[in-house]
């Protein structure tokens, strides 16, 4: 986990569309799964310049105050979210070798296409040809 700067300006979102399903990207989410999330027509928030660097525990709390599911492949939140208690909306957490974006890219904008708003409230684990979900603890 990084140590960053302080929660600063709220985030940037790609696309505003209001039947998609919210998400915030941290910084570690792959630029071709975002773009097709946006593509797809959901709304897509990234960290403003000022808030890149910032704190894993401060950007799962960003993602949460604005009701979105946080996308990463950062296994750090699972730890912040089941060990240390901190609340969330919602995760996202892609698990892939490097080699199969595409794939993998097609795999994510199917799984959200189909559960949507069902994500949030879970820890979802997506990685080639599967994905699992648990429900998160009680804030």
């Amino acid at each position: 986990m990084r140590s960053g700067k302080k929660e600063e300006a709220a985030t940037c979102a790609l696309s505003g569309s209001s039947q998609g399903v919210r998400f915030l990207a941290d910084e570690s989410a792959h630029g071709e799964i975002v773009r097709a999330l946006v593509a797809s027509g959901h709304d897509v928030g990234l960290l403003s310049p000022e808030q890149r660097g910032m704190a894993d525990p401060e950007v799962l709390a960003l993602a949460f105050s604005g009701n979105r599911i946080l996308l990463t492949e950062d296994a750090d939140f699972g730890e912040l979210i089941f060990v240390r208690g901190q609340p969330a909306y919602g995760v996202l957490f892609m698990r892939y070798p490097p080699l199969i974006h595409r794939e993998f890219v097609l795999e994510v904008t199917a799984l959200v296409a189909r559960e949507g708003e069902r994500l949030a409230g879970n820890f979802v684990v997506v990685a080639p040809g599967n994905f699992r979900s648990t429900p998160l603890p009680s804030p």
